[in-house]
């Protein structure tokens, strides 16, 4: 019986300095790794004591993206999970942390996975210190592969949309000089050619936005309290001012019968201008020669109606309204790329909401949003 205590004792005790080990090493990682993500790899490696980079703690991910278990990682270094080349990498940059102190934070890699798919990471680095000692290193790693790719995609369109720019300035300069010439037959030749350009722009404008969207995935919301009527409504109508004058569209503004001063709402104001923005240039683009817009208060939420006078959308076409792929759905003369709707989709369900199309009692189009109160 004694023994029987004396075993259960000693096994009590290991146990304790298993969990002040973790306890331990838990406090001892840098407050800087705070919002990780759960998909992050997580990782510690000892410079201690003759031992160079054997990791002492990997997460799941860590030990997942890498084809192992986490025992089997345990003990082990990088040479034995990565090519030779991305192991030297990683140690250099491990011993550049432990000999200075200085964490290296959000470097971007280029590595290949243990089932031979190449992705770019995001790898941040920083001191591992117990006790005031230095015992190896922290690290984490992210998938920054879309991030990546939006980059590279963004600095493309640039490019592309510099050489498309540069070719409409050198057409409305020839344009002019000619004009100056009082030369009608070769003033409508530029005119042509440049009307024709400036279309090509718009559409390669639309095509680089859908795939940039289409990239970006999830959108985060950086909620605080706004004024809808002036973070959002009013600086929109002064962008679209020209389009609503050159087409004579009368605005019926339902929120200005409000009587309060301000209408608050805890959203986004750059996106929430961005879905006023896409509602209301709709609006002047399919209407006929009225917009009106206006705002309902509810017990949980507030609602936002963009009304015009065009023609309904069909029935058939509805359920494609808000999605990245309108198939067959018939479309407008002059629409443009179809994207806008379903940011707006985006948008509004990142915030809690929801937005629909309607048909009124009275035959007109009706965009309504929803917003969480």
């Amino acid at each position: 019986m004694l023994e029987e205590l004396q075993e259960r004792v000693r096994q009590l005790e290991e146990e304790n300095q298993e969990l002040r080990e973790r306890v331990a090493f838990a406090e001892s990682i840098p407050n800087c790794l705070g919002g990780l993500d759960k998909g992050d790899s997580i990782y510690a490696k000892y410079y201690q004591d003759g031992l160079v980079g054997e990791f002492a703690y990997v997460n799941q991910r860590k030990a997942s993206n890498s084809g192992v278990t986490v025992e089997d990682m345990i003990g082990e270094s990088d040479f034995n999970f990565m090519t030779k080349e991305q192991a030297r990498k990683s140690r250099v940059a491990d011993l550049e942390v432990v000999n200075t102190g200085v964490p290296v934070i959000d470097r971007v890699e280029k590595i290949t996975r243990a089932n031979g798919s190449e992705v770019y990471v995001s790898v941040s680095k920083y001191p591992w210190i117990i006790n005031d000692e230095m015992v190896g290193i922290v690290g984490m790693s992210r998938d920054v592969t879309k991030r990546k790719e939006v980059e590279q995609l963004m600095l493309y369109g640039v490019l592309a949309k510099i050489h498309d720019f540069k070719g409409i300035s050198v057409s409305i300069e020839a344009f002019t000089n000619i004009l100056s010439e009082g030369d009608p037959d070769k003033s409508r030749k530029y005119f042509d050619r440049v009307s024709k350009l400036a279309k090509n722009l718009a559409s390669k404008c639309d095509q680089t936005y859908a795939r940039i969207i289409s990239m970006l995935g999830g959108i985060t919301p950086r909620k605080r309290l706004c004024d809808l009527r002036l973070d959002a409504i009013n600086p929109v109508l002064t962008i679209l001012a020209d389009k609503i004058e050159d087409k004579g569209v009368t605005i019926d503004d339902s929120l200005g019968l409000i009587p309060t001063e301000t209408i608050m709402i805890n959203a986004d104001p750059d996106l929430l201008r961005e879905v006023c923005l896409v509602c209301l240039d709709n609006a002047v683009k399919y209407c006929q020669s009225t917009i009106s817009f206006g705002y309902e208060l509810h017990e949980n939420f507030l609602q936002f109606n963009f009304c015009d006078d065009g023609t309904p959308i069909a029935v058939e076409d509805q359920p494609y309204l808000f999605t990245k792929y309108k198939g067959n759905m018939k479309r407008h003369k002059h629409s443009g790329s179809g994207w806008g709707l379903y940011l707006v989709h985006k948008i509004v369900q990142a915030h809690g909401g929801t937005v629909r199309y309607e048909t009124t009692a009275n035959g007109l189009k009706n965009f309504v949003v929803t917003l969480p109160r």
